[in-house]
């Protein structure tokens, strides 16, 4: 799905970059599950967003990766106190 959506995106910007897409406009995207002819299932409307939403967006998405990054770090050391944890109970035996 990432790809596809990767190729929509581009699609958009080449039309924005020529003039024939601009914001707010409601563009028709018609993609498929396999490349080729006579896959295609999917039809969507969207309407083109403005370049301060997209970056805006952008912007989110990579805080949002950050923090699920932040969050598998203190997961692990939770885990790595734990460890500690029972190692010093172990020893103090």
């Amino acid at each position: 799905m990432k790809d596809v959506d990767a190729r929509v995106q581009y699609g958009i910007q080449f039309g924005k970059s020529r003039g024939f897409i601009k914001s707010g406009d409601p563009i028709v995207i018609v993609t498929g599950w396999k490349s080729g002819s006579g896959f295609t299932n999917t039809i969507r409307i969207v309407y083109v967003e403005n370049e301060k939403k997209e970056k805006q967006k952008e912007f989110c998405k990579k805080k949002m990766q950050t923090l699920k990054t932040l969050q598998a770090i203190c997961e692990n050391l939770q885990k790595i106190s734990e460890i500690c944890k029972n190692i010093t109970k172990s020893i103090a035996v």
